[in-house]
């Protein structure tokens, strides 16, 4: 019987080429808007130096998550009924003002800090609209065997623009940056976001991924019946719980407690996409030489190593500038591995006719976990409810050694949740065609 050609073999090599490259250019001009948000080092660095408290400038890292539960799902039947391109575009120039916005927050005076918490708030509007239409994008020209090593190479590529950029940020901002010189760094990425739009103007769109007639609750239905995708849509829920507040609690343990300055802390946190370029330079090879479920647990494991090293620093330790740097360069390693399996076993899972509410639903669970642990994080720090200070066996701990043993202990517990991952399941019921 004769297997029905996919879009993407419709292109020829040199052809599925070039849109990989545009795909990255789309990536390299558009990702440097979304780590100033998901880095959390640069937002908690303005809203600190705009007067914001600990929890108020933690919650600003849930902000993306929040609103991403909420509009993932709606924003796939959006994008289905409106069109990917029509929904890419509002969603640059959406991302575009909030990013102006937050760069005019202090002349808005004492309400500045809200200011700067409304542009996040507009830039994540824009973000769920602009996933739905990612993953659909890719699919039009990438082969089932080329997912891995793209996503892998892409993000190797975005992540060493990033490290590049923040360091250099680090060291244009001196140790006390001037609040004109914090404007001009988030004034760049607003600007950068209209290459996005250039890049996936060049880009193919499957004409059976554009404007059908979409059906939200029978299309969630076939996600819902699909026990593979679930499963593993729970696991990645459970992860991300566990480490979200992880690399923000870090940041704000460095700047409150133990008094990095910002030149610091830009550094440890370009030594952390190092850790990440390193993590997507290794996943593609990686992947093919351990199979997904042994590259699965590869990854489990270093975040435990992670939230286990971070739990035991203490403030007194001596060299605590190279500690956090090494364990931001681990966490890198590993987040860069948990992206990458989380795109491959997305497109995976997806069936065919129902790609764009599949990853939906993945990205959905993935950002419920993220807002739970990052909003939980930021609720116990509002109430004020743990010690300052406590010790152990002769060691001095903070809250914040509290906050990350709460989280070990999650990311411990989620070991369970491995048991409901497809490349943990011998056989298969539903749809699942891996790419190894």
């Amino acid at each position: 019987m004769e297997t029905k050609k996919t879009f993407a073999e419709n292109f020829s090599d040199k052809i599925r080429k070039k849109y990989r490259m545009l795909a990255t250019g789309s990536a390299l001009t558009g990702c440097i808007s979304e780590w100033f948000i998901d880095s959390n080092t640069l937002i908690i660095l303005y809203l600190v130096m705009l007067g914001g408290s600990e929890s108020f400038s933690m919650f600003s890292s849930a902000i993306s998550a929040l609103v991403s539960v909420l509009l993932v799902i709606p924003c796939a039947g959006v994008a289905n009924r409106i069109g990917l391109r029509i929904s890419y575009s509002s969603a640059v120039y959406l991302g575009m003002f909030a990013y102006f916005l937050m760069a005019a927050a202090p002349f808005f005076g004492e309400i500045a800090k809200y200011i700067v918490m409304l542009g996040c708030f507009l830039y994540c509007l824009s973000r769920p609209l602009y996933g739905a239409t990612w993953y659909p994008m890719c699919d039009a020209f990438l082969l089932k065997s080329e997912r891995g090593s793209f996503f892998g190479n892409m993000r190797f590529t975005y992540m060493t623009l990033n490290a590049i950029l923040i360091f250099v940020a680090g060291k244009f901002m001196g140790a006390k940056p001037p609040i004109w010189v914090m404007q001009l760094i988030v004034l760049f990425p607003g600007i950068m976001l209209l290459g996005r739009k250039i890049c996936m103007d060049n880009l193919p769109v499957n004409p059976a991924s554009e404007k059908n007639a979409y059906d939200l609750r029978k299309a969630l239905a076939i996600s819902i019946r699909n026990s593979e995708l679930m499963g593993f849509a729970f696991y990645i829920c459970m992860v991300n719980m566990s480490i979200a507040a992880a690399l923000p609690l870090a940041i704000l343990y460095m700047k409150t407690t133990l008094d990095f300055n910002a030149s610091q802390i830009m550094t440890i946190t370009s030594i952390g996409l190092l850790g990440y370029i390193s993590g997507y330079a290794l996943v593609g090879k990686l992947m093919k030489k351990l199979g997904t479920r042994n590259f699965q647990l590869l990854t489990h494991g270093i975040f435990i190593l992670f939230l286990g090293s971070l739990f035991l620093i203490q403030p007194q330790w001596n060299y605590l500038f190279a500690r956090f740097a090494v364990l931001f360069y681990v966490h890198g390693i590993a987040a860069a591995f948990l992206m990458c399996l989380t795109s491959t076993e997305m497109l995976a899972l997806a069936r065919p006719t129902n790609k764009l509410m599949a990853s939906a639903m993945v990205t959905t669970f993935q950002n419920i976990g993220t807002t739970i642990g990052r909003i939980g994080t930021s609720v116990i720090l509002g109430l004020c409810i743990l010690t300052d200070s406590w010790t152990l066996q002769g060691g001095n701990f903070t809250k914040y050694n509290t906050l990350f043993g709460l989280s070990l202990c999650m990311i411990l517990f989620s070991l369970f949740f491995l048991l409901l991952s497809p490349s943990f399941v011998p056989k298969h019921k539903d749809y699942y065609e891996p790419s190894n």
